[in-house]
């Protein structure tokens, strides 16, 4: 049975961790406990407050299915059901059907932001296809944070995978390709992206800085406090809260 996303977090604000290699460096020291948050693939690693574990590659839940089992949030994958694919000569990686705790999407080969039966587009990434997922969740804005899309200092992600091979900045030309419809598909769906990864090679969406977001978010009751003694609106104040 494929899972029905619920609107887990109607009108939120939500984080989603990447596998860039910036990541470690740009969540150091934060905790983002002001609102939900989605890792994807190695990103649940991180932290407790992590609260969903997005994968879209069968390859990688083998790899990591035992340290999976400590983490105590939603784990999700929008992985195919496919036939075992050949990783290398004599190593074969199955279907997650039947897994425990594993919660299948259905999957779509599409690109941008999928509306209908619960489909996520996997967009060619598991970073975008959680772009997906987030809508379906109910989510106003997500935040991308680990979306380098590109190569940095001769690293593809923060935490090679077991078959890794440093890349070429070449490869991203097709993870990139997608978020031309995503783009266009969230602006009809009045649903912002936002990049909060310098340097990302991922231009079609605002760059908002994390420090600055961190510390709106650790500042919100003086905040409110100030809109409201300056005679804000109710309008200014609620949209300062939704973005919490």
């Amino acid at each position: 049975m494929f899972w029905k996303i619920p609107k887990l977090w109607p009108g939120k604000t939500v984080i989603i961790l990447g596998g860039g290699p910036s990541l470690p460096k740009l969540i150091s020291g934060k905790v983002f406990d002001k609102c939900p948050v989605i890792g994807v693939n190695d990103a649940f690693r991180v932290g407790d407050w992590v609260d969903i574990c997005f994968f879209g590659d069968v390859k990688w839940y083998w790899w990591n299915k035992e340290d999976l089992k400590a983490f105590k949030g939603l784990k999700v994958t929008c992985d195919r059901q496919r036939n075992p694919a050949k990783i290398k000569a004599g190593e074969r990686y199955g279907s997650v059907k039947g897994e425990p705790d594993i919660r299948i999407v259905r999957h779509s080969n599409s690109h941008g932001i999928g509306t209908e039966k619960f489909k996520v587009r996997f967009n060619s990434s598991s970073g975008a296809a959680a772009i997906n997922l987030a809508w379906y969740l109910g989510v106003k804005r997500v935040v991308l944070v680990g979306f380098d899309m590109r190569v940095v200092d001769n690293m593809r992600n923060w935490r090679p995978h077991p078959d890794y091979k440093p890349g070429t900045q070449k490869g991203y030309k097709n993870f990139l390709k997608p978020f031309d419809q995503i783009e266009r598909d969230a602006h009809k769906l009045g649903f912002e992206i936002l990049n909060a990864t310098p340097g990302s090679g991922l231009k079609k969406f605002p760059f908002i800085d994390l420090e600055s977001l961190c510390k709106l978010w650790t500042s919100t009751k003086l905040f409110i406090i100030y809109l409201l003694t300056e005679q804000a609106s109710l309008d200014m104040v609620m949209e300062s809260l939704s973005f919490v």
